[in-house]
């Protein structure tokens, strides 16, 4: 069991440390500037000069924008695009899907509670399902807890898109490993019934989802709530 704790470790700082060389990677260009390039050292401090940025953008308002909590109830997604002439109007509409998003609202909560149920040296279990829990929480709310403590005072939807990765997955974790209750064909009916209402409500939305004109009663149809317009 310590051979095994070890090798969790070693495999959580190798998998840290590709992570800060894949994020510092991004900024290599900013070295080859042909005016005002950076050395390596300035890539470093320019990580504060970043950070002190946030920070001054901490009291910035905007009419589009929104606060974290609005991101998975889909209280108020974003907008890439919107034009509105006399006969139609066309839109590009960055919200997620409904029967998703609300369905496992719940579930992260759930997630969340499952992790800090137990200690934390159980997040090493050989249960497979229990480290999937572990690992799902993680995922999703790592991102979530760094956007929320971000210092602006307004938030934008793309944000979300890391942490909404995981949603399918969380919902299949509690199809499988909670709903113990139903039989192994009801479970794989409930997945492929839910897959096919997704898929219903994104053809639905795909008009506004990639800038079709459309007449503007059709438009306001598409608008499920106020804060969405």
């Amino acid at each position: 069991k310590p051979l095994l704790n070890l090798r969790i470790l070693l495999q959580t700082c190798a998998g840290t440390l590709v992570a800060t060389i894949a994020y510092l990677a991004t900024f290599i260009p900013l070295l080859f500037l042909q005016s005002g390039a950076l050395s390596p050292l300035q890539l470093l401090t320019q990580q504060k000069t970043m950070f002190d940025g946030l920070n001054s953008l901490a009291t910035v308002t905007h009419p589009y924008a929104s606060k974290f909590w609005m991101w998975h109830t889909l209280m108020r997604p974003m907008w890439y695009h919107f034009e509105n002439a006399e006969n139609h109007t066309r839109c590009v509409f960055a919200g997620g899907n409904p029967a998703l998003y609300w369905t496992t609202l719940p579930l992260v909560f759930l997630l969340l509670w499952l992790f800090f149920k137990r200690s934390f040296k159980h997040l090493t279990s050989p249960v497979l399902h229990e480290r999937a829990q572990r690992i799902l929480a993680l995922h999703y709310w790592i991102p979530m807890i760094f956007w929320i403590l971000t210092p602006r005072s307004t938030q934008y939807f793309y944000y979300f898109i890391v942490p909404s990765l995981w949603l399918a997955p969380i919902f299949v974790w509690f199809v499988e490993h909670k709903l113990t209750g139903l039989t192994k064909f009801k479970r794989k009916r409930l997945l492929f019934g839910f897959t096919i209402l997704c898929a219903v409500l994104f053809l639905y939305f795909l008009p506004i989802l990639n800038g079709q004109e459309i007449r503007p009663e059709r438009y306001r149809a598409f608008m499920w709530f106020n804060s969405w317009i």
